[in-house]
This record gives C-alpha cells, sequence and structure tokens, in this order.
C-alpha cells in the first residue's frame, strides 16, 4: 500500500501544481505494471478551513483509477 499525505495549506500552492500530475503518473504506471499495490491519499488543511482533512481510502489503480483521478483533480491550496 502506498498513503501520499498531502498538505494542501497556502503555504504549499505551488507544490501542488506539481504533485497532483506526479501522483496520476504514478498510479498509471502501477496500472500498467499490474501490480497489486493499492493508493491511499490524505489531503489535509488548516483546522479552520470548513473541510480540513479529505482522503480516499485505498483504491486499487487497475478497477479504481477513476476515482484516484476525480480524487486528485478536486485537490486545492488553501482558499
Amino acid at each position: 500500500q502506498i498513503l501520499f499525505v498531502i498538505d494542501t495549506t497556502s503555504s504549499m500552492t505551488n507544490y501542488i501544481s506539481s504533485l497532483k500530475p506526479s501522483i496520476i503518473q504514478l498510479s498509471r504506471l502501477l496500472l500498467l505494471l499490474g501490480t497489486n499495490i493499492k493508493i491511499g491519499i490524505i489531503e489535509y488543511k488548516d483546522h479552520s478551513d470548513r473541510m480540513p482533512i479529505r482522503w480516499i481510502g485505498f483504491c486499487d489503480p487497475i478497477t479504481q483509477m477513476d476515482n484516484i483521478n476525480m480524487f486528485i483533480k478536486d485537490i486545492y491550496e488553501y482558499e
């Protein structure tokens, strides 16, 4: 299992835009390799944010690639 924990507070804005495509590429690589690895993602913000923690449970890139892509697409930096 691989778990990505992503800091999406305001100081990380520049890094988030670079990180999102990297996670998608890694997920696709695992899909192509046919590995038995599951991917989980946790996104966290400041406590004052309306949704300070958001996560997707461990997903199989072979059968749940759409879920992984949608979650990553919805990651945004602190507003």
